[in-house]
């Protein structure tokens, strides 16, 4: 749902009949509606009683995603909370702030952290220059490469729906819009599930889709398929 209508409202939604249009309008909205609905209807019920988020303080972060989920290794002490996670965001060293959390560790996250306690030793303890956070990070850290291509194994070119509608450049449309799943499917890598401590990225063993851009990895907001 992000960054999706954007792309196509200008060159195929201003010319359909109005009566197409507002029922193609009502159908995203309900789609929405049901989504939230459902979202918030987990969110409250029982059986979400194993995920948990708990915050009690900082910079002491607990994370526990559930039973069974004892493989998957939280590196919290450096994507979650302190100074290593601090002198990076602060020194802004890219426009994008989601830039840095989603790199790839090159070395253990025991030994990254220790390595940066060394390197904040030699300036007192304190924040070192933006220059040396700088190469500590492209020393220690490498753009994530977790994901690949997917093709889902239930996706239809060309669904009963296209055929309901009558209108041809609505209908432009809505093909278009359904080819746009392809390029939004996605897998994480194997070497995720060797590794896990090296990527911020939690391993999952399906394919699932992307809301795109700047966001590549999986939100609960995009399962549904």
């Amino acid at each position: 749902r992000h960054g999706i209508n954007s792309r196509y409202d200008v060159r195929f939604m201003d010319k359909p009949r109005p009566t197409q249009m507002t029922q193609c309008k009502l159908f995203f909205f309900n789609l929405e509606f049901c989504y939230m609905y459902v979202v918030r209807y987990l969110a409250l019920s029982r059986c979400c009683d194993r995920f948990r988020v708990v915050v009690p303080s900082l910079p002491s972060v607990l994370m526990d995603f559930g039973r069974g989920t004892g493989d998957a290794k939280i590196l919290t002490n450096v994507y979650c909370h302190g100074v290593l996670l601090h002198d990076v965001q602060m020194a802004r060293l890219y426009p994008d702030s989601k830039t840095f959390v989603d790199m790839k560790l090159k070395y253990s996250e025991d030994e990254v952290v220790s390595k940066y306690e060394e390197l904040r030793k030699q300036f007192g303890d304190k924040t070192p220059p933006r220059d040396k956070i700088q190469q500590f990070v492209e020393e220690n850290f490498e753009n994530g490469d977790e994901l690949e291509e997917w093709t889902p194994t239930d996706f239809n070119p060309k669904p009963s729906l296209v055929d309901r509608v009558t209108d041809p450049l609505l209908k432009t449309w809505v093909e278009q819009l359904n080819q746009i799943f392809l390029t939004l499917s996605r897998k994480v890598k194997a070497d995720v599930k060797v590794n896990p401590g090296l990527y911020s990225l939690l391993y999952v063993p399906n394919g699932f889709i992307v809301p795109g851009g700047r966001f590549r990895e999986l939100y609960y907001w995009d399962t549904y398929w």
